[in-house]
């Protein structure tokens, strides 16, 4: 058998692309031009062309609506994701990063969602994740995505509350995964990610006089709740009776001015 060769190599690319959108050609000129300083560079990045060309093509067919041009776009990408070279796919992966999936779900071939998926669901294989099993894993992920209604509900807060959930369940380190609703979420100024909520008051211990602190839970249905972290919460400044994940049921409470509240107690 003859040696086997990769229809589109990263010398190849450019011409390839504009052979095929031939509309691109003054968006490529301009590209160039402003990241080597002349019409013909001697070689061409791959990133170059499918981060700062093709990427932002794509967001502006998203823009327009226009499902057509996506959908030729995503088949010559998915020519790309089968039968690039290795520089041409890897870049393209990275183009994938910068570009919110879940809008182009639909569009993308099933080489360039089983790639989506390998990048949701990817975690660092080092020695201190050596136990974890990665079938598993893959599977818990396919689960969560079902629970969403698909990849295309995995907006940020949705894919980074399924990481935190998983990266908890396993033990993963190494892996960023803020805790939704945390410092760091909110940093991020991402959106709350419980869609309703309902106040808990927690009872402080090792407070000297009866005290609690008030926070959020998730509804879990049968009367549970999830309870969440509050604002600045720090383990090491109070002691909760039910720290934040606990699953918790309701009693309601009066306080001194007659007024209800929710007081987390054992389920």
């Amino acid at each position: 058998m003859g040696e086997s060769r990769a229809e589109v190599s990263q010398r190849e690319l450019p011409g390839w692309l504009l052979a095929r959108f031939p509309g691109l050609q003054d968006e490529y000129r301009e590209k160039i031009r402003e990241h080597y300083g002349t019409d013909s560079p001697p070689a061409v990045s791959p990133y170059v062309v499918l981060s700062f060309v093709v990427r932002a093509h794509v967001e502006d067919l998203l823009e327009k609506g226009d499902r057509d041009g996506l959908r030729e776009v995503f088949e010559a990408l998915e020519v790309l994701a089968n039968r690039g070279d290795d520089s041409v796919r890897n870049e393209l992966g990275v183009a994938m990063e910068e570009l919110e999936v879940w809008k182009v779900w639909r569009f993308l071939g099933p080489t360039m969602r089983a790639n989506a998926f390998t990048d949701a669901s990817w975690y660092p294989e080092t020695p201190e994740n050596a136990r974890v099993d990665r079938s598993r894993y893959e599977r818990r992920w396919r689960e969560e995505l079902e629970k969403i209604g698909g990849f295309e509900n995995l907006v940020v807060e949705n894919e980074l509350l399924i990481r935190h959930r998983l990266v908890t369940e396993f033990g993963i380190r190494g892996l960023r995964a803020p805790e939704p609703g945390g410092e760091e979420w909110r940093e991020l100024r991402l959106r709350w990610p419980w869609p309703q909520t309902t106040t808990v008051y927690v009872q402080l211990l090792d407070e000297g006089t009866p005290c609690s602190r008030p926070t959020q839970a998730e509804p879990l249905g049968d009367g549970r709740y999830r309870l969440l972290p509050a604002p600045h919460y720090d383990p090491e400044d109070e002691r909760w009776e039910f720290p934040p994940g606990s699953i918790v049921r309701t009693e309601l409470r009066k306080d001194g001015s007659g007024a209800l509240y929710r007081l987390a107690v054992k389920p």
